[in-house]
């Protein structure tokens, strides 16, 4: 019974971590993923945190993403602050500092709720 039980608690840990995985989590953790998906040269991570919009202005998801060698992408995961300025039910804008060879960038994203999920609906600039 004792076993029975705790294959049943570890179920429910597991949807529940599928659950956070599959997006939905806050606008932060949005940036954050799509950062580390890009630095790690997952395209199919990064492409599924973008919005439709963003995809098809890019010409496909490759189009919309950062290079290898885009100066606004070099130190990606080097993350010094992401911050959640606005955030109402379906729309968010987090600020976002990147640490660079010497220097810090700064550039703003647009997030919006599609099907449930924070992705970014635009392809930020860094100043």
């Amino acid at each position: 019974m004792l076993k029975r039980s705790l294959f049943a608690s570890f179920l429910v840990l597991a949807a529940a971590i599928a659950l956070v995985a599959c997006g939905g989590g806050s606008p932060e953790d949005t940036v954050n993923d799509l950062a580390a998906a890009i630095n790690e040269g997952d395209d199919e991570a990064a492409c599924e945190l973008l919005t439709d919009e963003v995809i098809e202005e890019g010409d496909g998801c490759e189009d919309a993403l950062p290079t290898e060698g885009d100066e606004d992408i070099e130190n990606a995961g080097n993350l010094a602050s992401v911050e959640v300025t606005e955030e109402t039910d379906d729309t968010a804008t987090v600020e976002v500092t990147i640490e660079g060879e010497g220097d810090e960038v700064a550039s703003e994203f647009q997030l919006v709720k599609e099907d449930g999920d924070w992705k970014v609906d635009n392809e930020p600039d860094f100043d």
